[in-house]
């Protein structure tokens, strides 16, 4: 979905949605389209990628082909494909670039699309919390979002 709403720099969560992470200043390319200094929303549910000028909103349920990448001379990347929803005989190929550090947006985002894609239901945080160890990188610059207890 495009431009999804957004409530003070946060994307409004829908029902059983919970925020899990943020990653700043990504590079986010999507078919012919390149936004700079983008952050990008990890929750049980979706990708939300938000610049200046520019939301995309990408369920989990949804990505196909993804593939993380780690080229010699170019930042680590995450390709993927995706439909568009409403018009879902069109493939949208994009990619997100992480200046930084990926030790723990990477590792959080596969394990978010495997979870979705067993069950093919919601997750909540605590659940994944519980059966993922501590993702640890000093040069990630994530941002996570544990709930209170």
């Amino acid at each position: 979905m495009i431009n999804p709403l957004f409530e003070n720099e946060f994307p409004v969560v829908m029902e059983h949605e919970n925020l899990i992470l943020r990653y700043e200043d990504v590079i986010f390319e999507i078919e012919t389209s390149y936004h700079k200094n983008c952050v990008i929303f990890l929750s049980n549910l979706r990708i939300v990628v938000r610049s200046n000028d520019y939301s995309f909103d990408i369920p989990l349920l949804t990505i196909q082909d993804e593939c993380y990448n780690q080229p010699i001379f170019c930042a680590n990347n995450f390709t993927a494909k995706t439909p568009m929803i409403g018009n879902e005989d069109k493939i949208v190929k994009w990619k997100i670039i992480f200046p930084f550090g990926t030790g723990v947006v990477i590792p959080l985002l596969f394990c978010m699309l495997d979870k979705i894609r067993k069950d093919n239901e919601y997750y909540k945080l605590n659940t994944i919390i519980q059966d993922v160890t501590a993702f640890v990188d000093p040069s990630d610059t994530s941002i996570l979002y544990v709930p209170c207890v």
